[in-house]
């Protein structure tokens, strides 16, 4: 059994031209074995079994190569009639992937080697060809562009063709009877078990020396599957600042075309010592974005350089990509207490930090809301309302904060299909035609299509998507879109589905004579529209924006008009207010606020004041 190695000698010496030069210059250091024994689980010696360096990382950082162009990748080793095998020669600066494969034995890989540990035994058990009811197994083969088998390849599931639909992100999170990847064999082999109901799958593969591809639609039938790897294109660049190399800057490659049914990541490599960098085995006709690391520059960034691969076995040369001074990005989310009932700038802030922080991990979130403010700015301040609200309500309820982010994220995108609805349907100012409302009813459907062109799906893409199918269906299912059988909605979108009616009936729109104030929306949600919400989602609210809302003027039964500055979650009846009127119908001088922080147990709301009745500027009383 070889061990496969696909690189051109044309591509071979292109890396070795760039990306080597700064592992060449380890040539001193001192070498390593690596030793060990192969076993099967009952601790007997497995002979004829192969050992390989699959690939390998720097100790710390990120390296100049690419993870299977160091030497030692090169290297392996078969084991003798004790199971015992030698690979040595390796450097002690690096840490390696390890592939064991054996005849007959389910292929193994271990992470993070370090020679210097020691003894490296490893345990393959036997492959299991039994099923169980209800499952099948898909048998395929990976081969290079010579059609030669290729080990050690992996084979990770994103996606399922079911009936007439299909389902993308961790599959094996949806139903624990899919396997969560599977490795080739010496023989190119793997086997892929999964429900009977899969008709055909969507597989990502990985493998040494190739470039990584994303096959749509592999049938799961008996017929198996031959999944055929490029070399793909190299793409070379010098990164500089005054015109001077820069050494040890990380640099990124990410693809332009975020399908999800297509999209494949790559590896991040440093520049090397003379500020040289090498993207080997990239995907080729592709067009790719070229960046540096928010942050690893100090004050220097990098413009992002969009440019397409060129064919395989070939090598594509960028311009000298430049450095230029950076800006520091920063701002505040300002919240209408008219429209949201919060004014508190810094409990705003601190739950959206969440969200904030979830952004800063899921950059299709960006994507998504970047693409709804240009189509329509009401639509992407209304998400960012209904994100903060959602984790102020979650906030009371008791999520944790890892929830909490994953509220924000869904939140924010919750609306995102609206982006398939025409502009000019979205700005009417008068009464949709039922034509017009039907299309606006698909938007739930059109947001979750959306997603599911993102690229790395998660359980957090998962919840996302059921936020954006189920913010209407109402708790009591009398909303849309039409569902069949138990189907209900996710906990996540109960809450999204009371923040989003909140702020849409308290919106400024043209269609609304005049809009309701925070108070009369809550009002109106606690009363006739209460069994659209969970009730829990709905008190969440009530404790989040108080009883009275922030905005809201009031009188008291001593006759003082007050106004709502703030919720208290102690005593949602006790607000903190600010005094507009006193009872002998003077006000308190502009230097000399009166405040309640909270209302006193002594005095008591009796009426709201509507917002027609109220001669103060209420925004500017709150910016005070």
């Amino acid at each position: 059994m070889r061990c496969v190695v696909t690189l051109s000698a044309r591509l071979a010496a292109a890396v070795l031209a760039t990306s080597m030069l700064g592992v060449i210059a380890h040539a001193a250091e001192t070498k390593l074995t690596l030793h060990g024994r192969v076993l099967a689980p009952s601790g007997k010696a497995l002979p004829g079994a192969r050992v390989h360096i699959y690939t390998a990382q720097p100790r710390t950082g990120i390296g100049a190569a690419c993870p299977s162009c160091y030497p030692e990748c090169a290297k392996s080793a078969v084991t003798d009639r004790a199971g015992r095998y030698t690979i040595p020669g390796l450097g002690d600066h690096l840490l390696y992937r390890v592939l064991f494969v054996a005849e007959g034995r389910v292929p193994e890989f271990r992470d993070r080697v370090d020679p210097l540990a020691g003894l490296l035994d490893q345990t393959l058990r036997v492959r299991d060809t039994t099923l169980a009811p209800g499952l099948r197994t898909l048998v395929g083969h990976v081969v290079d562009p010579q059609g030669q088998p290729v080990a050690g390849a992996t084979v990770t599931p994103v996606g399922i063709h079911v009936g007439d639909g299909m389902m993308f992100g961790s599959v094996h999170e949806i139903n624990a009877r899919i396997d969560p990847v599977v490795v080739s064999d010496g023989n190119g082999e793997f086997r892929l078990t999964g429900p009977d109901s899969v008709r055909a799958w969507v597989l990502r593969v990985n493998a040494r020396g190739l470039s990584p591809k994303a096959f749509p639609e592999v049938d799961a039938g008996p017929a198996g599957a031959l999944l055929k790897l490029d070399t793909g294109n190299t793409v070379t660049g010098l990164l500089l600042r005054d015109g001077v190399p820069v050494p040890g800057a990380p640099i990124c490659i990410d693809q332009v075309e975020r399908d999800a049914m297509s999209y494949t990541r790559l590896d991040t490599v440093a520049t090397d010592d003379r500020g040289r960098f090498t993207f080997v085995n990239v995907p080729a006709g592709q067009d790719y974005a070229f960046a540096s690391v928010i942050g690893s520059l100090g004050p220097w960034a990098l413009r992002t350089v969009l440019r397409t691969a060129g064919e395989d076995d070939s090598t594509t040369m960028l311009p000298p990509l430049q450095l230029e001074r950076g800006f520091r990005l920063s701002g505040k989310i300002v919240l209408s207490a008219r429209q949201s009932g919060r004014p508190d700038l810094r409990h705003a802030k601190r739950l959206v930090q969440p969200v904030v922080d979830n952004i800063m991990k899921n950059e299709y979130s960006i994507v998504g809301l970047t693409a709804l403010k240009d189509h329509d700015e009401y639509t992407y301040a209304h998400c960012v309302n209904v994100s903060v609200l959602s984790i102020g309500i979650g906030q009371t309820l008791g999520l944790p904060r890892q929830v909490l982010a994953d509220l924000g994220v869904a939140a924010l995108l919750h609306d995102v299909g609206k982006i398939a609805v025409p502009g000019d349907v979205l700005r009417k100012p008068g009464k949709l035609t039922p034509d017009e409302w039907g299309v606006v009813r698909r938007h739930p459907i059109e947001g979750v299509r959306m997603m599911t062109r993102m690229p790395g799906i998660t359980s957090l893409t998962l919840d996302t998507m059921r936020v954006c199918l189920e913010h209407h269906m109402n708790f009591d299912r009398t909303g849309y879109p039409e569902v069949a059988g138990d189907w209900g909605q996710s906990p996540l979108a109960r809450i999204v589905a009371v923040a989003d009616c909140f702020d849409a009936i308290t919106a400024h729109r043209a269609y609304h004579a005049r809009p309701r104030s925070a108070f009369e929306g809550l009002q109106y949600m606690l009363g006739p529209a209460r069994v659209s919400f969970d009730p829990a989602a709905l008190w969440g609210l009530v404790r989040t924006v108080g009883l009275y809302p922030a905005g809201t003027v009031v009188e008291t039964d001593s006759h003082h008009v007050v106004l709502v500055l703030g919720p208290n979650p102690q005593d949602v009846v006790r607000p903190h207010v600010r005094v507009l009127v006193r009872p002998d119908g003077t006000a308190p001088p502009p230097d000399q606020p009166e405040e309640w922080n909270p209302m006193p147990r002594s005095r008591s709301v009796t009426r709201v004041i509507r917002p027609e009745e109220v001669t103060v500027d209420t925004a500017e009383q709150l910016a005070a």
